[in-house]
């Protein structure tokens, strides 16, 4: 406005050219805080009469103060004014708005266990979005702790002021130790065996088979018998953490089958050679015992007896898992003097003289002999008989065996051979086993050995 000043005559002296009155409320803090954030506010200009502040329609301070100061704001928006007076005119400043801001209060979810033993670890994640930071210097919303210690985090955000979780306490234990088990024996049991298993741990002991508890057996040992998947539960001395072992795998493996026949018979000479062979797996080991005081290996062997007299004779198989088991046939071989020669030719069955086993089929055609693989004893007069063919000079046997390793015939005779009887019944179509054995004169002995098919 203006104001005019006048002499006493009331002539005009000097015009004063004045402002408009005016109230400002000047923000001297951002527009959004936090809750314990000072807010500082200034009425401008400082010198009216005096001042009154308004929050939210509500009267806060009156006085002459121009600053208006406040902390301990609760979260959410506020519109502020102040009041005054000049020259005798009310003036209501501008309003100024300021949003206090929630304090973040972020939570720590754990995934895994905030206990654990060493080697292992656990997840903390923090809820809520915008910039973390945790107490580790880590900057993301989830970190992976192995150690013990206590941890928090910190975020910041647009929409809330910094706030920090409760810590949360991890716990690192040291690794417990696991029971071991110690094997004294094989893992592959032969039948009447058994193996032994010891536990590191002497405590709660309580030993698994096939994951089913074993009644009665809390010792550190335990004797195994049978085939099964075995662990032990025991406690750890140091940790007083119960754990299992690792697996024990205990395999049952099948002993030896088998039996042994002798050829041409049980019966025979002083100085015969006698064919020995074994009924089982070409597999297995083999180890005879004569009963005269000699031994032998193989599925089959020869063995001559240079004594008379009875022996046992027995045979030791072994598996290849190393499985044993041994048969025993008492009185098994006779031997006799060579006095005792018997029936010498035609049809016997009978007799005291046996022969030697062969050794392995040399063929039909052994440069010397000729010995046919077949014959047909029908009666047509044509290949009635089996025979060899050739110059036979010495001493001279012919054994036939049926399927069954049953001696059906004997002969001394050469020329006779046979005619397809057993004690002068004609026998069946089929195969037989000869063995013909031959010592010439002043000259070492031969054998042969081999099948003949009969054909009526």
């Amino acid at each position: 406005g203006e104001i005019f000043l006048a002499d006493a005559y009331n002539n005009l002296v000097r015009k004063l050219v004045l402002e408009d009155s005016s109230l400002t409320l000047l923000n001297l803090t951002p527009p959004k805080v936090c809750a314990n954030t000072t807010i500082h506010l200034q009425a401008a200009p400082d010198y009216y009469d005096f001042y009154r502040f308004f929050v939210n329609g509500d009267l806060v301070q009156d006085s002459g103060d121009p600053v208006f100061l406040a902390n301990n704001w609760t979260p959410g928006t506020y519109d502020i004014y102040v009041e005054s007076a000049y020259l005798g005119d009310l003036l209501i400043s501008n309003t100024v708005t300021i949003t206090v801001l929630p304090d973040a209060e972020p939570t720590i979810s754990v995934v895994g266990d905030l206990t654990f033993y060493e080697g292992d670890s656990v997840t903390l994640v923090a809820s809520g979005s915008g910039v973390f930071l945790w107490n580790t210097g880590d900057t993301t919303q989830s970190i992976t702790v192995y150690e013990s210690g206590e941890y928090w985090v910190e975020v910041y955000s647009d929409y809330y002021c910094p706030g920090a979780s409760d810590p949360v306490t991890v716990t690192v234990l040291p690794s417990p130790t696991t029971p071991q088990v110690t094997v004294e024996g094989d893992t592959l049991l032969c039948p009447g065996e058994s193996t032994l298993l010891i536990s590191s741990f002497d405590q709660n002991v309580q030993w698994y088979r096939d994951g089913w508890p074993i009644d009665g057996a809390q010792s550190p040992q335990l004797i195994v018998t049978q085939a099964g998947i075995y662990q032990v539960q025991a406690t750890d001395p140091n940790s007083g953490v119960t754990a299992f072992s690792e697996e024990v795998i205990i395999d049952q493996a099948e002993g030896p089958l088998f039996d042994f026949s002798v050829l041409p018979a049980t019966s025979a000479h002083t100085g015969d050679t006698l064919w020995f062979y074994a009924d089982g797996s070409d597999t297995y080991y083999y180890e005879w015992s004569f009963g005269d005081g000699a031994f032998g290996t193989g599925l089959e062997t020869f063995h001559r007896y240079d004594l008379a007299g009875t022996f046992d004779v027995s045979l030791l198989a072994e598996t290849v898992e190393g499985c044993r088991d041994t048969l025993v046939k008492q009185d098994y071989i006779t031997i006799t003097d060579p006095g005792n020669t018997g029936n010498t030719g035609g049809n016997n069955t009978g007799g005291t003289t046996t022969p030697p086993p062969p050794p392995p089929d040399p063929g039909t055609d052994t440069g010397e002999l000729f010995i046919p693989t077949a014959f047909t004893p029908n009666g047509d007069g044509r290949n009635d008989r089996f025979r060899p063919r050739g110059a036979i000079d010495g001493t001279f046997r012919m054994y036939i065996f049926n399927q069954w390793g049953e001696q059906i015939y004997f002969t001394q005779d050469p020329v006779a051979g046979w005619d397809g009887t057993r004690n002068g019944l004609p026998v069946h179509n089929g195969t037989y086993v000869y063995l013909i054995y031959i010592e010439p004169t002043g000259e070492p002995r031969r054998a042969y050995s081999g099948h003949v098919t009969l054909i009526r």
